[in-house]
């Protein structure tokens, strides 16, 4: 539904003019080809920044359809024009601010150009020529360029872990995401040893940097590689960006900040985080189990509630415990974070108590695709 409500709006789009206030929220759909000036003020160089970074958004949740459902082709196709007609003159006009305040191009807006480009990759037409014409001319003249970062943590020296014997429920996943078919993915707490073996440190607390990191890399591995080095203290900063390109965080909930990203991140964030991710893969993320399922389910806040049911009819999670609790407080830890990406990444691997069917997943994964059964 959400698809075709766009589709309409798109539709309108070809005989209308769309301006939207940041400052009020107010949208103004004029029905003849004149000019409506924006009623917000002058736009601001933030409010271009919000503007192109939905449009990314919005262009990647489009591309991501799910190609069997009535119209696929012919909404996509249309609301990806409209939304790439509207990424050039954005563009140029950041372009013009940025020369005009002074300001420098900052990670902000590196990753910002970064996603444009990614965002336009693959997508057919004339308005993507104007794009590419509007990045390369903020390049130019923002004296943009950089190193690109690479993204995997792999070494041919690591051979295994050597501290996982009581953790045999996570040893496959751990082992197969750090030297297996997903290498590169987890690394070791500590460099190999003579033998090739680090320490994974499976009990050591994840914060909320590292799992978003992590999740970033398994699912936008080419466009962090593509991301500029990062030459201060802030290692995660990448993966941040990338993340909130993508709907993963919203920077409303997590600010780039030491305070809030190196703290230990609670399982029902976790839980949100993942179904975003989901979602950024294509997966349909409606389906979600029953409450009575998960025991101590009336201590989840609520604002995570239907992210965890979410996660449970996925088979993304099974609890901490025989009674299905998910202890909602208490700190991810690395095992349990490499479980829960290896089940998303390979969903062969989620738990039973759902039908399956073939899809290709991000990055080259292939497997099978979890269709939850929710009982009645």
């Amino acid at each position: 539904m959400k698809k075709i409500l766009a589709g309409i709006l798109a539709l309108a789009l070809i005989t209308s003019t769309i301006f939207v206030s940041a400052e009020k929220g107010e949208i103004t759909l004029q029905t003849d080809s004149s000019l409506i000036l924006y009623d917000g003020g002058e736009p601001t160089i933030d409010d271009y920044i919000v503007w192109i970074g939905g449009s990314i958004q919005n262009i990647n949740e489009y591309k991501s359809g799910d190609p069997t459902e009535n119209y696929y082709d012919f909404y996509s196709s249309m609301n990806i024009t409209q939304e790439t007609t509207s990424l050039a003159p954005w563009l140029n006009s950041l372009e013009k601010k940025m020369i005009q305040s002074g300001r420098k191009a900052d990670d902000e807006i590196i990753s910002l150009i970064v996603g444009v480009k990614y965002a336009i990759a693959g997508v057919e037409g004339s308005g993507t020529d104007k794009v590419a014409a509007a990045v390369s001319s903020l390049e130019t003249n923002l004296n943009i360029s950089y190193e690109k970062a690479g993204n995997s943590v792999y070494t041919d020296t690591l051979k295994g872990f050597s501290d996982l014997e009581q953790h045999a429920w996570a040893k496959d996943g751990i082992e197969d995401m750090s030297v297996g078919s997903y290498k590169g993915l987890f690394g070791g707490t500590t460099a190999p040893d003579e033998n090739g073996f680090a320490l994974f440190s499976p009990d050591q607390q994840m914060t909320r940097a590292e799992f978003i990191t992590v999740v970033t890399r398994t699912l936008f591995a080419q466009e962090l590689a593509d991301m500029p080095v990062v030459t201060d203290g802030m290692w995660y900063k990448n993966n941040y960006w990338v993340a909130v390109r993508h709907g993963i965080i919203s920077k409303a909930d997590y600010a780039l900040s030491e305070e809030v990203l190196n703290a230990p991140i609670p399982r029902q964030e976790m839980a949100l985080i993942l179904i975003h991710a989901c979602f950024a893969m294509g997966e349909s993320t409606s389906s979600s189990s029953r409450a009575d399922k998960i025991a101590d389910f009336d201590t989840i806040d609520e604002a995570y509630q239907g992210a965890v049911l979410k996660t449970y009819a996925k088979g993304l999670l099974t609890g901490v415990d025989d009674k299905g609790s998910f202890a909602p407080h208490q700190t991810l830890t690395r095992a349990e974070a490499a479980t829960v990406l290896y089940r998303l990444v390979n969903p062969l691997k989620r738990v039973s108590g759902g039908l399956v069917e073939f899809v290709e997943l991000p990055n080259g994964f292939s497997g099978i695709k979890w269709s939850p059964f929710v009982p009645r």
